[in-house]
């Protein structure tokens, strides 16, 4: 079974989810994660990758890449991070919202905004948050 978990650049968000979720369920699923706009060169914010080594979860160079409807049409669950991604995912790919959920739908006081622009203190909150959704999701 694949997953994709979305987020607006395929650069802090979600390349963070997928990591952790391919830590915490290994082999049983492809964890894949993509982008509404993907950030237009190779890796993740380096304060994504700080995180991830300091929750010892290994990661490579990642390749910020587009979703598409192949993408959508391969995986049993699509993630949105937040609520925005979510509205242009069902706008994007009619005909698969029952595919498609927030990422933290069982989670949903958890807020998991952009935080591509706020300071560290600011995006390792979210890192974290979106590090307890990983830990609690039910797939």
């Amino acid at each position: 079974m694949q997953i994709c978990i979305v987020c607006v650049a395929n650069y802090c968000r979600s390349p963070v989810a997928e990591k952790i979720l391919q830590k915490r369920f290994g082999t049983k699923f492809k964890i894949i994660s993509a982008g509404i706009d993907p950030f237009p060169q190779a890796g993740m914010d380096i304060r994504s990758q700080e995180f991830l080594e300091e929750n010892n979860v290994a990661f490579s160079l990642h390749q910020p890449k587009k979703i598409t409807k192949d993408i959508i049409e391969k995986s049993e669950i699509v993630f949105a991070m937040d609520h925005l991604v979510l509205i242009n995912l069902n706008n994007l790919f009619r005909g698969y919202q029952e595919k498609i959920k927030l990422f933290n739908h069982q989670t949903p006081k958890t807020k998991l905004t952009d935080p591509y622009r706020m300071e560290k203190k600011e995006y390792l909150k979210i890192m974290e948050s979106i590090k307890e959704v990983a830990h609690h999701i039910e797939i």
